[in-house]
């Protein structure tokens, strides 16, 4: 368990939950969580690839991953590889890929997939915690209302977005970019979900000079949605990030902050659904 709970993804959440302590080793992620995710990033342009990859996750998330384990404290995942990054994903050089850490974890969560799905093409996306001064997303392909509206016949069923965002915590202010992506996916039981994949083309720093001080290095994650009975989503973010600080962390304590921000932003999710419900 962690001290306090800091959405989205890995340099995200982990910027988030900087503060937090407890960095105590985590289990390894099973074989499937572990290739899955790594398949899942890989594959996220094609289609059959795609449904293949959920609805094996989704067997997972059926079963191991509503666990305590996995969803309190998450699994430790090896970090991405070159060939696993693929092709057509432009990533900063200066930071070793084999320095990322990653993690995953699991939720629950008592909304339904189109509930999340709303929230994704929102241009401000400052409610996934209070440490952002900005986070502006822009569409730069696909339609929201055509993405809402997936099961129409002959739309686009994914968006690509750019993420502008500054956030201070502890007193130092990182500006970063991301890419952020997403799209509707059909499983093989015929359940509706998103996949989304995310990394940071350029690194960000908070040194004037925009290249020192504390830096977002590396930044890659996956985040799945699927349908759990007409009401509830399961969900499962996998994130690796390699942060660079003026007063380094542990790798464990990069691996345990991580986890936190995780499982923040899936609480700060279901919050802010909540509230969107309430107006």
């Amino acid at each position: 368990m962690f001290g306090a709970r800091l959405f989205g993804s890995s340099v995200l959440v982990l910027l988030a939950a900087v503060s937090v302590g407890c960095a105590r080793e985590r289990a390894p992620a099973p074989d499937d969580v572990d290739g899955l995710s790594r398949f899942l990033f890989t594959h996220w342009e094609d289609d059959r690839a795609m449904a293949d990859g959920m609805s094996n996750i989704a067997i997972y998330l059926d079963g191991d991953g509503r666990s305590e384990e996995a969803q309190e404290d998450g699994f430790r995942l090896s970090a991405l590889t070159e060939e696993e990054i693929g092709e057509g994903i432009t990533y900063p050089s200066r930071t070793p890929i084999e320095d990322l850490v990653g993690v995953a974890v699991s939720y629950e969560s008592p909304f339904p997939v189109e509930a999340h799905a709303a929230l994704l093409p929102l241009q401000d996306q400052t409610w996934n915690a209070k440490q952002y001064e900005r986070f502006d997303r822009t569409l730069i392909e696909g339609d929201a209302d055509a993405f809402l509206a997936a099961e129409a016949p002959d739309v686009p069923e994914l968006i690509r977005t750019d993420n502008d965002i500054v956030q201070e915590r502890l007193g130092v202010r990182i500006p970063y970019t991301l890419r952020k992506d997403y799209r509707w996916v059909e499983l093989d039981d015929g359940r509706v979900a998103v996949a989304g994949r995310t990394w940071a083309p350029n690194f960000g720093c908070s040194g004037d000079d925009g290249e020192s001080g504390n830096c977002l290095e590396l930044s890659f994650s996956i985040d799945i949605f699927i349908e759990d009975g007409p009401e509830d989503t399961l969900r499962l973010t996998s994130s690796w990030s390699k942060l660079s600080l003026v007063v380094e962390l542990g790798e464990d304590l990069q691996v345990a902050t991580l986890a936190n921000g995780i499982i923040g932003i899936f609480e700060k999710t279901d919050a802010f659904i909540e509230e969107r419900r309430g107006q």
